[in-house]
């Protein structure tokens, strides 16, 4: 894909995601569920880091949810700050901004 349309704006379902981080959290973190629920409307919820339409208040909220929940999950951290932020910001906010649109995408739009 990246090699014949390079140029491509690729947005990846914002459910599909959600349904991974949660898979993660608990399979590989082993985290509280109160813990999880708010992690994850930090995240997808309808002020959550998906929704961000800037780039310095994105990189805020990731930095108030890594200083949040760190210390405590050090592997969530892990994998928010090595992998999961930059497929957010590439292929969620990045997207939303650049082609003015509002609305995270999910398979069912």
């Amino acid at each position: 894909m990246n090699r014949v349309f390079p140029n491509a704006i690729r947005y990846l379902c914002t459910k599909h995601l959600k349904d991974n981080v949660c898979d993660y959290l608990i399979n590989n973190v082993g985290i509280f569920e109160s813990d999880r629920t708010t992690i994850i409307r930090k995240i997808f919820g309808p002020n959550g880091l998906v929704q961000t339409t800037d780039r310095d208040a994105y990189e805020d909220k990731v930095k108030s949810i890594l200083d949040d929940y760190s210390s405590v999950y050090q592997k969530f951290a892990a994998y928010m700050d090595g992998q999961l932020t930059n497929i957010l910001r590439k292929h969620v906010t990045e997207p939303m901004m650049t082609q003015s649109n509002n609305n995270v995408w999910t398979n069912n739009n």
